[in-house]
């Protein structure tokens, strides 16, 4: 019997096929028929290069689609960029995870997916409330929902006006067109507020009726075990840093970290509607996968309003929190650096030393950075002052410099501080649930016994609780 090609080799064959180029090319936004993509970049993941980073190639004018080949003839996974010329991406990533069993949506997907159901209703139904209908394709461990705010419509432009771009990106942009570039980094940071407001909606819409725990960020609740991720985090990085895989595209990343060496490959297909159990049976079948490109729509749907989302944002405890976030008394950096230089970190508890005294990794990881976020809220700190604590740690605290030459320190700080806290401030996390009991059921506890009581450090700073 001959040998099974390549995972690369097999891949390849199946962009071969015009209507999943043509699919690829849809969701990369090239109009139909067009091969010119308003993405600003591709990228690649896995193929014959064995790339285990996702690499950004740039789409010059012209050249859009010898740009994608070059990646299909690899059998690479294809993703876009969410840098995108006719507007702005809004995306929701909401991934089935379970820190001890994370082969489980390959292993066992039926499984998973129908635990997913409810939260996947509920994010359709939060979007639908304000008249939306976002592509939604189905990825490895769930699903992508994704809209494009146009660039020449209102919800752009309030976008613009919500978005706040550090000190750090707001003068460096290096980009031929340095104002459109900032204005577009300004709307992929204001489409990272409504999109986090849009979390706290399916938070709230799930209720009981998700058997699974929902988190707005990449932390265990307490007791470990399976949990919904709503995950934004592409709104913590520059936008140009950022990559989405596209519909059609292969996902092989758990393949290549050996993870699951049975299952090689899914493709990521649109939902279209269709029940979970048709696109499980389809997504690892190259044949049926590129059959269904001959009738897909990968195009993301444009959206020139929304006047009632932006209007329910402003209007909510998290747009208060963040409009306090933003005015807070370090948003002026320079005047404020030194302190925390001088910070006395072996006064704090364990749990909190560990990651500011080792950023890199333990600050990288949502579960140590909330630690820290939480204990210096409750310790009366503003939440601003909070954020560039962290930036601080980031840029001199031994964190990778490689990191940063992609990403951004101060952004990344930015965002996970304010969403860690606006769950808080939303009423989402009771304003008790901060002790030395629950750190050590989420794992996050590093030395019990230390004497420390996390119940009794409560400062007098209380703006939102």
């Amino acid at each position: 019997m001959p040998a099974r090609p390549e995972p690369a080799a097999r891949l390849a064959d199946y962009y071969g096929g015009a209507d999943v180029r043509a699919r690829l090319l849809e969701y990369c936004g090239a109009p139909g028929g067009s091969s010119e993509p308003s993405a600003l970049g591709l990228a690649a993941y896995g193929g014959r290069s064995r790339l285990t980073e996702p690499e950004g190639a740039p789409v010059a004018q012209g050249q859009g689609w010898l740009g994608l080949a070059a990646l299909l003839r690899e059998g690479a996974d294809v993703c876009r960029s969410l840098a995108d010329q006719e507007g702005t991406l809004l995306q929701i990533d909401l991934d089935y995870c379970d820190p001890d069993r994370p082969a489980d949506p390959y292993l066992r997907p039926a499984h998973c997916f129908r635990r997913l159901a409810p939260v996947y209703e509920a994010v359709l139904d939060a979007f639908l409330h304000y008249g939306l209908r976002p592509l939604v394709l189905m990825t490895a461990r769930g699903y992508h929902f994704t809209l494009r705010a146009l660039r020449s419509g209102g919800l752009y432009a309030d976008l613009v006006r919500l978005g706040v771009v550090g000190d750090s990106l707001a003068g460096s942009s290096g980009a031929p067109d340095a104002t459109a570039a900032l204005q577009r980094e300004r709307a992929h940071q204001g489409a990272g507020k409504l999109l986090e407001h849009l979390c706290h909606d399916v938070v709230r819409r799930c209720g009981p009726k998700s058997t699974l725990p929902v988190t707005v960020a990449d932390v265990a609740p307490p007791g470990r075990g399976p949990f919904a991720c709503l995950d934004i985090s592409a709104y913590g990085d520059p936008v140009r840093s950022r990559f989405a895989r596209c519909a059609f595209s292969a996902n092989q990343k758990a393949w290549m970290g050996g993870l699951t060496p049975e299952h090689p490959f899914v493709i990521v297909l649109p939902r279209d509607g269709e029940g979970h159990e048709s696109l499980l049976s389809a997504r690892e079948d190259l044949r049926r996968s590129a059959a269904r490109a001959e009738r897909a729509c990968a195009r993301i749907p444009d959206v020139a309003w929304a006047p009632a989302w932006l209007d329910a944002y402003q209007r909510s405890e998290l747009g208060r929190f963040h409009r306090l976030f933003e005015q807070g008394p370090h948003a002026e950096r320079s005047a404020w650096s030194y302190t925390y230089d001088v910070l006395d970190v072996d006064a704090l508890p364990p749990c909190a030393r560990l990651p500011l005294r080792h950023p890199d990794p333990y600050l990288l990881t949502p579960l140590h950075l909330r630690t820290v976020v939480r204990l210096f809220r409750d310790l009366g700190w503003h939440p601003r002052s909070i954020a560039e604590l962290v930036r601080s740690r980031y840029e001199r605290g031994g964190t990778a410099s490689a990191l940063w030459r992609r990403y951004d320190a101060q952004t990344r700080a930015l965002f996970y501080t304010r969403v860690l806290l606006g769950c808080l401030a939303a009423g989402l996390e009771p304003a008790g649930a901060f002790t030395c009991d629950t750190q050590s059921a989420r794992g996050a506890c590093p030395a019990c016994g230390c004497g420390f009581d996390l119940a009794r450090l409560r400062g007098p700073y209380r703006p939102f609780s």
